[in-house]
C-alpha cells in the first residue's frame, strides 16, 4: 500500500528543561497503566492519566513549566507552516534562530540569488541557510533532497494521470479504483527496481 506523504515543516528546537521530574512521573504512570494490557483505547488511557494528575495543581504547574518551550515552539512552527500555504505571501521560515520571509526564485530583474534561502537537513531537524554562505557539502545535501522530492512528485503525477485516464467525466476515484488497484498502478509507475527507493521517500 502507498503511504501518505507527509512533509515535516522546519521546527524550532526548544532548550531541554533542566528539571523534568513531572514529565518522567507522567511517563511512569502511563507505562504502569499500559502494563499487562494487550489492547487499550487511547481515550481510556488519556482519561486515566487526566484523572490521576489534572487535579494536582503542583504537578500540573511543574509539567507546564517543563513543557512550555516545546509547546510554544510547536505553536510557532505551525503558524509559520500556515503562512507558507497562503496564496498572497511568501510565508515564513526559520533562518538560524530568526523567523524571516521565505524567498521566491528570482525572476528577471526581480529578486536576487543573493537573497535565496535553501532548506538543509541537519540531523533531527531542518534548517535554512542563505545560498551564498552554504558549503559544498550543504549544497550537495540540499540538491539530493530536492531531487528526491522532484522524483517522487513526478512519479505521483504519473500515477494521478493513470487514474484520470481510467475515470469517466465526473467520476469519483473510489467508484472505479480500490486501494489495491491503485497500488498496482503505482508499481507500474515506479517499476520493480525502484520499489525500495520510492517507498523510502513515501514513508517520510
Amino acid at each position: 500500500m502507498v503511504a501518505q506523504v507527509k512533509r515535516k515543516p522546519p521546527t524550532l528546537t526548544p532548550v531541554p528543561p533542566q528539571d523534568d521530574r513531572a514529565y518522567i512521573e507522567l511517563k511512569r504512570a502511563a507505562r504502569a497503566a499500559m502494563t499487562g494490557k494487550l489492547t487499550m483505547a487511547v481515550s481510556d488511557l488519556l482519561a486515566t492519566l487526566k484523572g490521576q494528575f489534572v487535579g494536582n495543581t503542583d504537578f500540573m504547574a511543574q509539567l507546564a513549566e517543563e513543557m512550555a518551550d516545546s509547546i510554544f515552539s510547536r505553536a510557532i512552527s505551525e503558524v509559520m507552516s500556515e503562512t507558507r500555504r497562503l496564496p498572497d505571501g511568501p510565508g515564513l521560515i526559520l533562518l538560524g534562530d530568526v523567523i524571516v520571509p521565505s524567498p521566491r526564485a528570482p525572476r528577471k530583474a526581480k529578486g536576487s540569488w543573493g537573497d535565496w534561502i535553501e532548506r538543509v537537513a541537519d540531523r533531527q531537524r531542518l534548517r535554512h541557510t542563505r545560498l551564498l554562505v552554504m558549503t559544498k557539502e550543504e549544497l550537495k545535501t540540499a540538491l539530493a533532497e530536492r531531487m528526491a522530492r522532484a522524483e517522487r512528485d513526478l512519479r505521483i503525477c504519473r500515477l494521478w494521470q493513470k487514474i484520470i485516464d481510467g475515470l469517466p467525466d465526473g467520476g469519483i476515484v473510489g467508484s472505479t479504483f480500490d486501494a489495491d488497484r491503485i497500488d498496482g498502478l503505482w508499481q507500474e509507475v515506479v517499476g520493480p527496481d525502484d520499489l525500495v527507493d520510492i517507498s523510502k521517500h513515501l514513508s517520510v
